[in-house]
């Protein structure tokens, strides 16, 4: 019998029960429901057990649900926890498919009762998971807000991922716009110079990430022990990923040089494999936001949150 280990799946599971406690009164279905969690977490049920066992409640909470009871959209939140676990297990084929039928289910439910505030939350969390466009997800929490202006949750994640998508972003970017993993020694493999700070470095002649790679450049912050300071996010495409994923797997404590208009603009020390496709990189002290975007950027613009997706609730 597998148990489940801590981190990410423990945290999904106690997270759909804490979330489903909605009254002093608690019914049969949700007493089950606690049960097969804390199971599930010590592993006393195995998961396949508790995929059964979860099965069943939801046919049985299906036959009595209406808005006012939220039983089946918890379970639905617990089984597709479950369904991560099976894909962090390895069995990504199952998880593909738990995650295929719970949206199945959710959109149906979605169209029976439109107004269901948890229901729009929980397609939300799958949407985000999911990498859905950022309009896509911010309709969904919308949505929930409209539904219950009092739900915290939804509140919460409409305001981070607004604020995400109404910052400034690349409208284009430089030509030559690429990063070159480099050292700070000439060698056979590295010997093309780059003068950063007044620092050398070297690198092959070919960069191993282009411009074909780069999705999109946001402006963000980061924080340091000196303090908030503008910084660049860097989402890069399936391709870029994959070679960006390759590039840092094999070259942790090479310097990753970004270039544009033949310039060095960054320079940080490369601390780990980067396999998510994302990169965040703090602008240098003294550079100020709108001239770290404009050193990467043809053009710069702000995106305009469509008038519908407006919540100021």
């Amino acid at each position: 019998m597998k148990k489940f280990k801590t981190g990410m799946c423990a945290t999904l599971l106690l997270t759909a029960f804490a979330f489903a406690q909605h009254s002093a009164v608690e019914s049969s279905i949700m007493a089950d429901l606690r049960d097969l969690t804390e199971g599930l977490q010590t592993g006393k049920v195995s998961l396949e057990s508790g995929l059964k066992k979860l099965d069943s409640l939801l046919q049985e909470a299906d036959k009595t649900y209406n808005e006012d009871n939220p039983e089946f959209i918890k379970l639905l939140q617990l089984k597709y926890s479950l369904a991560l676990t099976f894909g962090q297990l390895g069995n990504k084929g199952k998880e593909s498919s738990m995650k295929s039928e719970l949206r199945e289910k959710n959109k149906q439910l979605l169209l029976k009762y439109p107004k269901n505030a948890d229901a729009w939350f929980f397609q939300g969390s799958v949407d985000l998971n999911a990498g859905a466009n950022e309009l896509t997800v911010l309709s969904d929490y919308a949505k929930c807000i409209n539904a219950n202006s009092m739900h915290t949750k939804c509140k919460e994640l409409y305001k981070r991922l607004r604020a995400d998508f109404e910052r400034p972003r690349c409208k284009g970017f430089k030509s030559d716009l690429s990063i070159f993993l480099a050292d700070n020694k000439k060698s056979a493999k590295f010997f093309n110079k780059h003068i950063f700070e007044s620092e050398s470095f070297f690198s092959s002649k070919e960069p191993q990430i282009t411009k074909e790679d780069f999705q999109e450049i946001i402006q963000t912050t980061s924080r340091d022990f000196l303090g908030e300071r503008p910084a660049l996010l860097i989402k890069f495409n399936t391709i870029g990923s994959g070679h960006l994923s390759e590039a840092t797997k094999k070259n942790v404590g090479l310097r990753m040089l970004l270039v544009a208009n033949q310039k060095v603009v960054f320079a940080p020390t490369l601390q780990s494999e980067i396999s998510d496709g994302r990169l965040i990189l703090s602008a240098p002290r003294g550079l100020d936001a709108i001239s770290l975007m404009k050193s990467v950027c043809m053009k710069i613009e702000t995106p305009l949150l469509p008038k519908e997706l407006r919540i100021n609730k």
